[in-house]
C-alpha cells in the first residue's frame, strides 16, 4: 500500500495524534494528497510527521495544532497547497523562499499568528515565510484572522502572479504599498 497509494483523505473522521504517528512511519514513496482536516489531531507538528516528499496537497485545517510549523516543509519541494487554517498555531519556522517555488496555495487563517508582516512577508512568530520572492508562484495567500501586525511589505508586489490576498481581521497599520499595483492577476484583496 505505501508504494501505491497516491491521496490519501482521512478528513471528518475525529482521529488524533496517534494517526500522525502512524503515517509517519509508513514512508509512502509516491503519496501526492493527503487530507486530515476537521479531526482532533493535537498538540506540536513535529518534523516527522511530515510522511512524504513527494507530497503536493497537505491539509491539517480545523485541528487543534499548536506551535511552530516546522521548518522541514521547505523539505517538500512539489508541495503547492498548505491549508493549516483553523489551528492553535502560533509562528512558522524561517522558510528558504527558493525551497517553496511550488507553493501556489497557502492557507493559515484563523490561527494564532503574532508578529510583524511587514518584513519579507513577515516575520511571523519566529520566523519569516519569504514567500514572494523571485522564481515563487504563489496565486493564494490567506493569513486572515490572526494577530499580524505591521505594514504590508512592498515585496507583496513582487508575487505577480497572486490572485488572492486575505489579511483580514489582523491588525496592519499604515497604507497599502504602491507595489501592489504591479500584481496583475490580483482578484481580491481583503
Amino acid at each position: 500500500l505505501n508504494q501505491t497509494l497516491v491521496t490519501l483523505d482521512l478528513s471528518d473522521n475525529n482521529l488524533t495524534t496517534d494517526v500522525l504517528e502512524c503515517l509517519s512511519n509508513s514512508r509512502f514513496q509516491i503519496l501526492d494528497s493527503l487530507n486530515l482536516s476537521q479531526n482532533a489531531i493535537n498538540g506540536h507538528l513535529r518534523h516527522t510527521y511530515l510522511i512524504s516528499t513527494s507530497l503536493s496537497h497537505l491539509d491539517l485545517s480545523k485541528n487543534q495544532l499548536t506551535g511552530i510549523i516546522p521548518k522541514e516543509i521547505e523539505d517538500m519541494p512539489s508541495l503547492s497547497y498548505l491549508a493549516f487554517s483553523y489551528n492553535k498555531l502560533t509562528a512558522i519556522a524561517q522558510f528558504q523562499g527558493s525551497a517553496m517555488s511550488s507553493m501556489e496555495i497557502f492557507i493559515l487563517s484563523n490561527n494564532r499568528l503574532a508578529g510583524d508582516i511587514s518584513s519579507g512577508l513577515g516575520t511571523l512568530g519566529h520566523g519569516s515565510l519569504g514567500l514572494c520572492s523571485e522564481g515563487i508562484n504563489l496565486l493564494v495567500l490567506d493569513l486572515s484572522y490572526n494577530s499580524l501586525t505591521g505594514m504590508l511589505p512592498p515585496a507583496l508586489g513582487s508575487c505577480r502572479i497572486l490572485e488572492r490576498i486575505k489579511l483580514g481581521n489582523n491588525l496592519p497599520k499604515g497604507p497599502i504599498p504602491p507595489d501592489v499595483r504591479n500584481l496583475e492577476s490580483l482578484q481580491t484583496l481583503s
